[in-house]
């Protein structure tokens, strides 16, 4: 994507992740500490954007979407996700609300926290092996947010 090299975004990896039980590619770009993402949001149907990590999916997953389960461990939001990634090691999950970003994210904090999630600040929280990334950001849509739990390796 043209976008992503105005960026100056670098591709680190292809991952093979599950949609609702559909085997879909993404390539897995990072950006630069000093771009924005904020481009990137209003870019396609087939981007999940988390911080600076950028997921580009090959095909367009909104049609294998449908309806969602959320999963039980996650803190739960105050909205139906669009769509859950079930990446092995990752677990991805998007949605959209009508709260303001910083209330959303104060919600989540509150959960993660009665959860026992420990807040490392930008969004991050640490628990035990696994850590917790969010962004809520304003969109067409409404508040778009994104949380991603990533199982960290042993040490």
């Amino acid at each position: 994507m043209d976008l992503l090299h105005e960026l100056k975004a670098e591709q680190v990896m292809s991952q093979t992740m599950e949609v609702n039980g559909q085997t879909v590619v993404a390539d897995v770009w990072r950006l630069p500490a000093t771009s924005s993402a904020d481009p990137l949001r209003k870019a396609g149907e087939r981007l999940l954007v988390v911080g600076k990590t950028v997921y580009l999916f090959h095909e367009d997953v909104r049609p294998m979407m449908g309806s969602c389960t959320w999963p039980e461990d996650l803190p739960a939001w105050d909205f139906a996700p669009d769509y859950v990634v079930d990446a092995g090691t990752a677990r991805f999950v998007s949605g959209v609300s009508t709260e303001a970003p910083a209330a959303l994210m104060g919600a989540l904090a509150e959960r993660a926290a009665a959860q026992g999630w420990e807040p490392l600040g930008g969004g991050v929280w640490r628990r035990g092996q696994e850590t917790l990334l969010a962004h809520a950001a304003e969109s067409r849509r409404g508040t778009e947010a994104v949380m991603v739990i990533q199982r960290n390796p042993r040490q």
